[in-house]
């Protein structure tokens, strides 16, 4: 079914309802907790290198460790780093996941599930990655630019 604008008040109304579905807050959801898991176990993972003690960081931090996080071994600094990109890359994933849902709307399919939607955002894992990879590339080359630049006008 396809959605039939009218172009007045109605439509400003009923436009929340139409995107807080049941079906993208369960894909959402799903997402949200599989970053904090992983970011969990990766920040539990740089306490432990670090020589630290897991009962007092938990009673300190609990389930969601955020705020100033100091680690004092370069190990430890890399894997918190880690699990920090990659929470953050799960989190994109899950923000295709739920996206995936208005398009399939407007392709005419309402019943796309959720469970759909959550294989269809894991498959594309890796394009997501390979895009901010060439988000970062492109503004290092950008940066080197301006770097060569600013030499050669010296």
């Amino acid at each position: 079914m396809k959605i039939e604008f009218e172009y007045n008040l109605s439509d400003i109304l009923l436009i929340p309802g139409r995107a807080l579905k049941a079906k993208k807050i369960i894909v959402a959801s799903f997402f949200i907790l599989s970053a904090l898991v992983l970011y969990d176990i990766f920040t539990y993972l740089a306490v432990l290198l670090d020589g630290g003690s897991l009962s007092a960081f938990f009673a300190r931090y609990g389930l969601v460790p955020l705020g100033a996080l100091w680690f004092a071994g370069t190990a430890a600094k890399i894997i918190h780093l880690m699990g920090i990109l990659l929470g953050i890359w799960i989190l994109m994933t899950g923000m295709v996941g739920v996206s995936v849902f208005d398009f399939e709307m407007m392709r005419g399919n309402p019943f796309f599930t959720s469970l759909a939607a959550i294989r269809f955002a894991l498959s594309r894992f890796g394009q997501i990655f390979v895009s901010h990879l060439a988000i970062v590339i492109f503004l290092g080359f950008i940066l080197l630019l301006g770097v060569l630049f600013g030499l050669l006008t010296r």
